[in-house]
């Protein structure tokens, strides 16, 4: 059998995305959490960014 895995690029993909109050910069903060799509590649990052309310929808009269 093999030991591990192929040299291979990481193609990721959003696996959770956690928000929270950062009481030093007094903001609503937003941390994104990326996978790679290879089973049993551990390889993960996580990028950390300001939360913005989502648009507000125009009433279509």
């Amino acid at each position: 059998m093999a030991q591990g895995l192929r040299p291979h690029r990481h193609v990721c993909f959003v696996s959770d995305i956690k928000s929270y109050y950062d009481k030093k910069r007094h903001k609503k903060m937003k941390k994104i959490i990326f996978e790679c799509y290879i089973p049993n590649c551990n390889y993960c990052y996580s990028v950390i960014e300001e939360y913005r309310p989502p648009p507000k929808k125009a009433n279509m009269k």
